[in-house]
């Protein structure tokens, strides 16, 4: 590929993966009665995957099944959907439907928002301001006895009408809502069709619409006749423009119905961030570049375009007007505020079910027909194949790693909905959920950590990522964008300390998990150059490397900048004076993990007078950043230290002592010290707090992080990113007890399974932070889904719990586990070849002396070389008592 050429493909990125997964998760059939899944057993379907990854399915079920049931609902058998059996809960819960290019956020009730592309600047449908709680609008179907003149949404909207059944199951890469209503039963099914797998090409994406197939089946003894009203709220292009300015950027909605499609289009589209007012302007004065439509396969019977036509004024989505005569205009209009509404009239014998496939999609302005893109799924059968498809997709992204452990709940989360997680954020970042709705866009520093998280299962995609997503957003200079709209190539120059570090990580991990070094001399070109200037991968690195030395205090320790990792310390370094210990420690990890990569390009002057200015800023964060029982985090521009014990707020910080002991620069002493006082301070029956005790009043020099409420957000939450940074450091002090107490207090089974109306948010994924007691709402969950959590779970079970890691020298293997377990099995992909690795050690022990067996024979350290494995191996690790 020709420097820059990433830039001219955009968005078409998708996740690849070479591997198969160990279940399937077919499209199920639900029987009349809304019982459990019903079908034959589906494990042989798929007979194409290795065999090592069927082992786990093929063992008789005996073991308890994840999670007890609550008022919500439970998880399937084999954990692969939440069933949900009320429809009012406390929040909406989301599933991420995505294929790479289009990307549904999709509640338990079909509400939600899609876009295409972009979030901000490529919005489809609208999402109100006030989502959250209402979940006011999504992809609804209404139904209407044309008899009686009752009428319901099969959805189960509003959940306040109560429909005679409901329940929604929570699926990857899908949501299935069934329902039954005065006779009349329906089942719709909302998923994205999936690109083919191909590690030769990772970004390839799925076509760019969301398929929703609906059954509808007359359970009553006589004949009935339903008319079936489909509706979707439109709001193209620009979500702010849409929210703020509604009145004015409607009036460039433009519609059409032809030939049963009806297509919304838009002549303004403001695509670059800054809006009407910015100083490019001039490249906002075009049209949105996609056509929306809405296909049915089933005979279209009344259409409707405008929105305030369908409601009806001083009403809503709950109770619009069109409901009461069940008879659309069949009219659209032009410069209104748009919606798409096709409506169908079936009659029913009893028992007989009626089947159609809505598709809503996009198609190029200048393409003036969607019939291509619309027949590839307009029958129930192509549906269905698309649906196969789809889990196929979503199978292969979780097939590896694969762990077994005496914990259901964390085997469950870890093999499966985290993964799951990981993979739809790693598309589109902190964009997508209910609390930020596309405000952001792509970030370095959360698509190198979500990236880590996919090195086992689809190393070719994490390649793709760093060369045309990551390292084009590094400056002349050393600095990144912290963060970058993809359809404008528009990059926000922010200066966050952190950035230049984030992808020596990721690369260090990237070439111990694959050992293509080659990917170092790969060339890119600079942010806002257009491809017009570029540099290996491995000159941009050391640029940024030479940026972190060139910004160091008077005190000896790296400038905080804009802010590090924590985004809300926005005012410790405004003047550049201010540093941070967090950000030292992290360095010296960072770095030191990426001089293989350094020793393999010959650098190795450079590499040798790198260490020594590591050795020099270890020995200066422990000379003057030492606190007596814990590492400062801080320091302001005055001179002002944060994470003291004289502090009156925020006395001790989770994130620079966790580092302190990952990165060595905390000797044995210091480390019991900071044990003690982690356990002293940090420690809640609701997890871990970041710092402890959160600010109660606002402190400028710490910033925007002491002004949220106190225990909510970073202001002293138990928050979910840093707390698995602690869990790093108890596993690397051999403290695998403690460790395994918070993950379990934080797991989202935990929280849900102790109280639903409490912690109010989704069981499957994991959230931001859990409001903190100072909060007065202990234990409520929330901004679920976009949060590195799940990303930082995965590798600390992985490669510090279970201690299977990938290391310069091969696999290595050093568990610290619980001293109650005495087994765990993880089967995970390892340079090309498949493994399966048993663990065992005494009850009682968290650590001991490792002996390995590949294939029967000992080998004579606890490294597995690359250069022993071919295709399929058995590995026995024995933990024996020092």
């Amino acid at each position: 590929m020709p420097p820059g050429a990433a830039l001219a493909k955009r968005t078409r990125w998708a996740i690849r993966s070479r591997c198969s997964r160990a279940s399937s998760l077919r499209r199920r059939a639900f029987d009349p009665a809304g019982s459990r899944p019903a079908g034959e057993n589906h494990i042989a379907r798929y007979s194409s995957a290795p065999r090592f990854l069927w082992s786990f399915a093929r063992r008789p079920r005996t073991r308890k099944l994840p999670m007890k049931t609550t008022k919500c609902g439970n998880f399937s058998p084999d954990g692969k959907e939440f069933i949900l059996t009320d429809p009012l809960l406390p929040r909406p819960w989301m599933n991420i439907l995505s294929n790479g290019r289009w990307c549904d956020v999709a509640s338990h009730l079909g509400g939600g928002y899609s876009f295409l592309d972009n979030p901000t600047v490529g919005r489809v449908t609208r999402w109100h301001i006030d989502g959250v709680p209402r979940d006011t609008t999504g992809k609804f179907v209404y139904l209407r006895d044309e008899d009686s003149g009752e009428w319901w949404c099969a959805n189960g909207y509003p959940p306040t009408k109560k429909l005679d059944a409901w329940r929604c199951h929570i699926g990857l890469g899908y949501n299935r809502i069934v329902s039954e209503h005065s006779g009349i039963g329906a089942e719709i099914t909302y998923f994205t069709p999936m690109p083919e797998l191909d590690a030769n090409d990772p970004w390839g994406v799925g076509d760019p619409c969301l398929i929703w197939t609906v059954k509808l089946t007359n359970r009553s003894r006589r004949k009935r006749t339903v008319s079936a009203t489909n509706f979707v709220e439109l709001a193209l292009g620009n979500w702010f423009e849409d929210t703020s300015w509604r009145e004015f950027y409607l009036l460039f909605n433009r519609q059409q119905f032809k030939d049963g499609i009806l297509y919304t289009r838009s002549t303004q589209w403001v695509k670059y961030l800054g809006g009407w007012q910015a100083a490019n302007s001039d490249a906002n004065n075009i049209p949105y570049e996609n056509a929306i439509f809405l296909a049915s396969s089933a005979e279209v019977t009344g259409y409707e375009g405008d929105r305030h036509e369908f409601v009806g004024f001083y009403r809503d989505l709950a109770n619009p007007q069109v409901m009461d005569t069940g008879r659309l205009r069949n009219a659209v209009d032009q410069g209104r505020d748009a919606c798409a509404a096709l409506q169908h009239r079936f009659t029913l014998k009893p028992g007989e079910t009626a089947e159609y496939v809505l598709v809503l999609g996009a198609i190029p302005q200048e393409q003036k027909s969607a019939a291509k893109l619309a027949g590839k799924y307009n029958t129930p059968a192509k549906a269905a194949k698309a649906f196969e498809k789809n889990q196929k997709y979503w199978r292969k992204v979780v097939a590896s790693p694969r762990i077994e452990t005496p914990d259901e709940d964390l085997n469950l989360i870890v093999n499966d909905w985290f993964k799951y997680q990981g993979a739809n954020l790693s598309w589109w970042n902190r964009n997508t959920g209910y609390c930020y709705f596309g405000i952001y866009n792509f970030g370095v520093r959360d698509a190198c950590q979500d990236a880590a998280s996919r090195l086992p299962d689809s190393p070719e995609w994490v390649r793709a990522q760093i060369k045309d997503r990551i390292m084009i957003w590094q400056f002349e200079g050393g600095d990144y964008a912290h963060g970058g709209n993809f359809l404008s190539m528009q990059g926000t120059r922010t200066f966050h300390s952190d950035d230049p570090i984030n992808p020596l990580f990721i690369l260090a991990k990237y070439v111990r998990e694959t050992g293509d070094y080659a990917i170092l001399k790969e060339k890119t070109p600079y942010a806002h150059t257009r491809g017009a200037k570029t540099a290996t991968i491995y000159q941009h690195l050391i640029e940024g490397i030479e940026f972190f030395w060139r910004n160091f205090s008077k005190r000896g320790l790296p400038l905080i900048l804009k802010a590090d990792w924590n985004d809300a310390l926005d005012q410790v370094g405004n003047d550049r004076k201010g540093d941070s210990v967090m950000l030292a420690c992290w360095t010296i990890h960072c770095l030191r993990e990426f001089f293989p990569c350094m020793e393999y390009m010959g650098d190795r002057k450079r590499m040798q007078a790198y260490d020594r200015k590591l050795k020099k800023l270890a020995d200066t964060i422990n000379r003057i950043a030492w606190d007596g029982d814990w590492y400062q985090r801080a320091m302001h521009d005055s001179g002002y230290i944060l994470g003291t014990r004289k502090d009156k707020y925020a006395k001790i910080w989770s994130d620079p002592n966790a580092f302190a002991i990952v990165c060595g620069v905390a000797d044995p002493g210091k480390q019991e010290k900071i044990f003690r006082a982690f356990e002293k301070h940090l420690d809640h029956e609701l997890g871990s707090y970041p710092f402890h005790p959160p600010y109660m009043e606002p402190e400028p020099r710490a910033g925007i992080i002491s002004r949220f409420a106190p225990g909510t957000k970073e202001n002293g939450s138990i928050f979910g990113h840093c707390s698995r940074w602690r869990i790093w450091a108890e596993l690397w002090g051999g403290r695998a007890d403690k460790a395994y107490e918070i993950l379990k207090k934080m797991l989202p089974t935990t929280r849900h399974e102790a109280d639903p109306d409490l912690y109010r948010i989704e069981p499957y994924v994991a959230c931001q932070f859990i409001y903190a007691p100072e909060s007065g709402r202990a234990g409520e969950g929330s901004h679920s889904w976009a949060t590195g959590t799940a990303a930082w779970t995965l590798l600390v079970v992985w490669e510090n719990m279970l201690g299977i890691r990938p290391e310069v020298e091969g696999l290595l293997i050093d568990p610290c586990l619980p001293s109650e377990w005495d087994r765990v099995r993880m089967q995970r992909r390892y340079r090309g070849a498949e493994l399966d690795i048993t663990i065992e050690k005494p009850k009682g022990i968290q650590k001991g002396r490792v002996e390995i067996e590949l294939d029967g024979k000992k080998l004579p350290s606890n490294v597995i070389p690359p250069r022993l494995l071919s295709k399929k191996h058995a590995v026995r690790v024995r933990v024996l008592a020092e």
